[in-house]
């Protein structure tokens, strides 16, 4: 259902973590305690609204059954266990006998049908089943598939020590065979068996034989270096998700090799084996910051519409609202004195040691203008101008700026401060004047190289002349000394959709699904490489040559995708921090690249609505499409990457 955020507030590194309750149920209930009925009592008597008599003698029931399962933990915690579990057995009939159903279906899909369970198995994967409810809908999957797993591999050893074996001389001689080769191959090391085990009893049982199949063929070929290599790596990798996502991981990249070699054109001496596994640990761990994103969101969004969760609910609301003050503590004071230098380099907030202090880049600056523009303008600043919208009021603009001034070095407060500058409606305007001319001059480079390309790749002439209309515009804008802001914010809208309208006409070339395949790999691998910074126009290769025909299906499927796999950014004033909430990036597919490449894909901030609750998205593919109702592209860049020309 829910999980837990924390903020650790480390002075440098402004840090979120998610974290939810997951029990493998390794040992029997115990007996109620009267404290914990107590606990039960409470949670179920401050529920509002209250439940009928038959509801309430079902929950309470369901209630007494979990704490078996869950005792042993703080107080805190299992009043928040309690909550969570109450909030599942009070979903609608339907609603929950769905998520139960899904919990019965991981189960079964292992173990077969309830009634061929030993009373061993019932008693513990009851248990399961309880605790399971407790977990995130976004992470449950995974969290069944990885109790499943350990129990087959245990249950599994602990037939292998009945006497006689229930187990077949076959499967004993797999076994062994299996020990064997892989202690020859480890030096003698348990970790490599132990690994290939996990890869095939977290597999389904009907998957079993294709996964030992695979690693005989790689056992028996040049490359069996990458089992030691690959189990060690997906052993060691980050992540917070359950063992079953690691056993992915492997299996994908072993099952990547297994393919390649099996093709009769590869070539030894291109050897991309051993960018598999970094690729596949990269899709893992994007994949489970996504789901844990996901269900970071729905706790939030729980909780701001009232849901108790007690004091841990309490502090999840405490940790999202500090790491946005954390930050703004950190931050440099960027006056309007500071902002009107042709070069600022603001002092930092704190005597911390900053990434960037001096000498920091011009669009350092216009990326803070660009930050504090959305924030006046609580949303993007391209919007159709509608009957009821206003001029931003020049006045709470002011006081917002200097409200956010006073707030720099507040929980870090080391030394007296120094005097704040006072914001004017002259500075006002000008940095909104500023965020402007740069969103026009964005959209005119924007739609100019897209109708380049648009007539190289013969795209229907009227949505290429609308998007020139659009153009012309947009350099009024940029010659004139002032312009309407309202008028501008309008003609920003229309000309986002003229530009999105014409990516769409351009036609989509068929593409090799082995050079779409490989591009992925190369991208992904680049992306995990490049760091993150507000602000940032530069960046690396990604490592396959493209044509110009080819910006039709990158575009299609890479442009406004969220990149899930990055939760760390640097801001512009150098704090290395965990994106709040809030925040996102997302992939930018440009039409022409600056630098004398092909194109380029960039990595933009993305800023949520105010007064949505959404994840960047719930489609649960790599590189999903961002959720566009609720979200919107600052058009801020974090970094650039290049595509090279095809020879």
């Amino acid at each position: 259902m829910y999980g837990v955020l924390n903020c650790d507030r480390n002075q440098l590194n402004p840090n979120l973590r998610f974290s939810w309750a997951t029990y493998y149920c390794e040992t029997g209930p115990v007996p109620t305690t009267p404290a914990d009925e107590q606990q039960i009592t409470a949670v179920l008597t401050q529920h509002q609204p209250a439940l009928a008599p038959p509801d309430r003698d079902r929950v309470h029931a369901e209630l007494k059954a979990l704490v078996g399962w869950v005792s042993g933990c703080e107080v805190e915690m299992l009043e928040f266990m309690l909550r969570v579990a109450l909030e599942h057995h009070t979903l609608p009939a339907p609603e929950r006998a769905r998520r139960e159903a899904r919990i019965n279906a991981v189960l079964t899909s292992y173990f077969g049908p309830e009634t061929g369970w030993t009373n061993e198995q019932a008693g513990v994967l009851g248990g399961v089943r309880r605790t399971a409810v407790l977990t995130p809908d976004d992470l449950l999957d995974n969290h069944l598939r990885s109790v499943c797993g350990s129990k087959t591999l245990q249950w599994e050893e602990a037939r292998l020590k009945q006497k006689p074996s229930p187990l077949t001389p076959e499967e004993v001689q797999e076994r062994n065979d299996l020990l064997r080769l892989t202690l020859s191959m480890s030096g003698g090391q348990i970790f490599l068996f132990q690994g290939l085990e996990g890869l095939c009893h977290h597999a389904l049982p009907g998957e079993r034989t294709q996964r030992r199949a695979c690693v005989k063929r790689i056992m028996n070929s040049s490359h069996k270096i990458r089992l030691w290599e690959y189990v060690y790596a997906v052993g060691t990798a980050q992540t917070t998700g359950p063992t079953v996502i690691r056993q992915d991981a492997l299996w994908e990249a072993l099952s990547a090799l297994d393919a390649w070699m099996s093709q009769p054109d590869h070539d030894p001496k291109t050897d991309i084996s051993t960018e598999l596994i970094q690729l596949a640990i990269t899709r893992m761990q994007a994949q489970q910051l996504a789901a844990e994103r996901r269900a970071q969101a729905v706790t939030l969004a729980a909780l701001h519409r009232g849901v108790n969760l007690g004091a841990m609910g309490r502090k999840t609301l405490e940790s999202e609202a500090a790491i946005e003050a954390w930050i703004l503590a950190l931050s440099a004071n960027w006056t309007p004195a500071i902002l009107r230098t042709p070069t600022p380099t603001p002092a930092p907030a704190t005597p911390r040691q900053l990434t960037v202090t001096a000498g920091q880049r011009p669009e350092t600056a216009q990326t803070w203008r660009t930050k504090r523009s959305l924030e006046i303008y609580k949303g993007p600043v391209a919007r159709r101008r509608g009957p009821a919208q206003e001029r931003v009021n020049r006045a709470a603009a002011r006081q917002q700026l200097q409200d956010r001034a006073l707030k720099v070095r507040q929980p870090v407060q080391t030394r007296q401060p120094t005097v704040v500058d006072t914001w004017t409606d002259r500075d006002v305007d000008q940095l909104l004047r500023d965020t402007l001319l740069q969103s026009a001059t964005f959209y005119l480079a924007e739609a100019n190289d897209l109708i380049e390309l648009a007539r190289t790749l013969g795209a229907p002439e009227p949505a290429i002349h609308a998007c020139t209309v659009d153009a012309a515009s947009l350099a009024t804008i940029i010659k004139a000394e002032a312009s309407d802001e309202l008028q501008a914010r309008d003609m920003f809208a229309q000309a986002e959709q003229a530009i999105t309208d014409l990516r769409r006409q351009v036609t989509l070339a068929e593409a090799e699904a082995r050079l779409r395949g490989r591009f992925d790999h190369c991208l992904t691998l680049a992306l995990a490489r490049e760091p993150m910074e507000h602000g940032k126009a530069h960046g690396g290769v990604i490592a396959q040559p493209l044509g110009p025909k080819d910006w039709g299906w990158v575009q299609a499927r890479y442009h406004r995708r969220w990149l899930s796999g990055v939760t760390r950014y640097t801001t512009e004033d150098g704090i290395s921090t965990a994106l709040p909430d809030d925040c996102a990036l997302a992939l930018h597919v440009t039409a022409k690249s600056l630098s004398g490449y092909a194109f380029d894909i960039s990595v933009h901030l993305w800023y949520r609505q105010p007064g949505k609750s959404s994840a960047p998205s719930t489609n649960t593919e790599p590189y999903p499409p961002m959720n566009e109702e609720d979200w919107y592209d600052s058009y801020i860049p974090c970094a650039v990457l290049h595509i090279p020309h095809a020879t």
